[in-house]
C-alpha cells in the first residue's frame, strides 16, 4: 500500500493555486479600491490573528482619523421606558389568564369558549393601552 505525503503549508491543492495566491490578489483589489478616498494613504496595522489584516487611514500631515466613539456606544434607554415594558409584559402575561379563569367561575360557569373570548379581549386591551401609552408619550 502506498504511502500518502503529507502536503506542504503553501502547496497547491489538486488542480490549483495555493491558498496564498488565491488571497492576494483579493486583497490588492480592496487595498487599491480603498486608496482612492481623496488623498487618505492605507497603513498596516498589526493584528492578533495571522490570517486577517486590517487597516488603518492616515491622514496626509500623519496624524491618523480619530473614529467617534459615540458610534460604538449602545443608545441610552431611559429607565420609565423599561420599567414600563416590563410592567406592560407582566399584564400580557397575568392579565389574559385571571380574566379567562375568573370568567370560568363567575361569568360564563363551565363555559370554556366564552370564557377564551374574553381572555382574548382582555389580551387585547393591553396591547391597546400600551400602543396608546407609547403614543401619548411621545406627544
Amino acid at each position: 500500500m502506498p504511502k500518502k505525503s503529507a502536503k506542504k503549508k503553501n502547496e497547491a491543492p489538486a488542480g490549483g493555486t495555493p491558498e496564498k495566491d488565491r488571497v492576494e490578489p483579493k486583497l490588492r483589489q480592496r487595498l487599491a479600491g480603498s486608496s482612492r478616498t481623496g488623498g487618505a494613504t492605507e497603513k498596516k496595522r498589526p493584528t492578533e490573528s495571522a490570517g486577517s489584516s486590517s487597516t488603518l487611514t492616515q491622514e496626509e500631515d500623519g496624524e491618523e482619523e480619530e473614529s467617534d466613539d459615540r458610534t460604538k456606544q449602545p443608545p441610552h434607554i431611559p429607565g420609565f421606558v423599561v420599567r414600563k415594558l416590563v410592567g406592560f409584559s407582566l399584564l400580557l402575561l397575568i392579565a389574559p389568564i385571571f380574566v379567562y379563569f375568573a370568567s370560568l367561575k363567575y361569568a360564563f360557569v363551565g363555559s370554556t369558549a366564552a370564557s377564551a373570548i374574553t381572555a382574548v379581549v382582555a389580551a387585547n386591551l393591553v396591547l391597546a393601552s400600551w400602543v396608546y401609552a407609547a403614543w401619548a408619550e411621545g406627544e
